[in-house]
C-alpha cells in the first residue's frame, strides 16, 4: 500500500481480526444466551438474583450506580465530542464522521427496537430508589447498546493508533463498557435479556465502525501545501549538504 509501512499495516490487520473475532464471538455469545433466558423464562429469576445481590452487598450497588451514571447520555455525547475533534484535528475525517453517526445510529436503532418489542421494566419492590425511577421501555438496553458502541469503538481506536499498550487499552475499554452494561441489571433497570440484546446491536455496529475506521486508518492524511513546501525545502537542505 503506497505511503504506508507495509509491516504496519499486517500488525493492524492482524490486531483487527482478532478484535472481529472477539466481537463475533461475544456477540454470538450474548445472542445464544439471551434467548436461552427468554426460552427457559429465567430471566426475571436471574435478573433478579442479581438486583438482590445489590441490595445485601451495598458497595456491589454503589459499583453498579457509578457505573450506570458513567453509561448516563451526558458522559457518552462529551467522550464522543472529543473523539470526533480529535479525528478532526488529525485530518481523519471519515473516522470523525464515523465516530459522529455511528452512536447516533446505534441509539435511535435502540429506540425504535424499544418501542416494537415494548416490554415493560423491572417493577422490584426494592429498598433503593434509583431503579423506581426509571421508565420507558426495557428491551434493548440503550446503556447496553451505547457502551458497546462507544467503547468498543475507542478499542478499536487503540488497536489502530497504540502500539505496545493497545491490548491493554482496548481491554481496559471493553470491560468498562461490559460493566456499564450489566449495571443496569444490577440497579432493577434492565433484565438480563434486555443487557445482552442491547450488547448484540451495539456489536453489529461496532463491526461496521471497525470497517470504516481501519480502511481510513491505513490511508495516509493529505498534508497541507505549507506542510508539503517545508517537506520539499527539508529535503532540498539535506541534498545540499550531502
Amino acid at each position: 500500500m503506497k505511503g504506508v509501512d507495509r509491516r504496519l499495516v499486517v500488525s493492524l490487520d492482524a490486531r483487527l481480526r482478532s478484535l472481529v473475532r472477539w466481537l463475533l464471538w461475544t456477540g454470538g455469545i450474548a445472542a445464544l444466551l439471551a434467548g436461552a433466558l427468554l426460552s427457559l423464562r429465567l430471566d426475571h429469576h436471574f435478573s433478579g438474583v442479581l438486583f438482590t445481590a445489590a441490595v445485601h452487598l451495598p458497595v456491589l450497588g454503589w459499583c453498579a450506580e457509578q457505573l450506570s451514571a458513567i453509561g448516563n447520555p451526558l458522559p457518552g455525547t462529551a467522550l464522543t465530542g472529543a473523539l470526533v475533534l480529535a479525528a478532526a484535528c488529525g485530518r481523519r475525517l471519515v473516522s470523525a464522521v464515523a465516530l459522529a453517526s455511528i452512536p447516533l445510529a446505534a441509539s435511535w436503532s435502540c429506540s425504535v427496537l424499544k418501542v416494537l418489542i415494548e416490554r415493560s421494566r423491572p417493577d422490584y419492590s426494592c429498598e433503593r430508589s434509583v431503579p423506581c425511577l426509571v421508565a420507558g421501555y426495557s428491551m434493548p438496553s440503550g446503556h447496553a447498546v451505547g457502551a458497546t458502541v462507544l467503547y468498543g469503538l475507542i478499542a478499536t481506536l487503540a488497536l489502530l493508533y497504540l502500539r505496545r499498550p493497545a491490548w491493554w487499552c482496548a481491554g481496559i475499554t471493553l470491560a468498562v463498557g461490559i460493566g456499564i452494561s450489566w449495571s443496569r441489571v444490577v440497579v432493577g433497570a434492565h433484565y438480563a435479556a434486555d443487557v445482552l440484546a442491547g450488547q448484540v446491536l451495539g456489536t453489529a455496529w461496532v463491526l461496521l465502525g471497525v470497517l470504516v475506521l481501519s480502511c481510513d486508518a491505513h490511508r495516509v492524511p493529505r498534508r497541507s501545501p505549507t506542510t508539503r513546501e517545508e517537506s520539499a525545502s527539508t529535503t532540498k537542505q539535506r541534498s545540499q549538504e550531502r
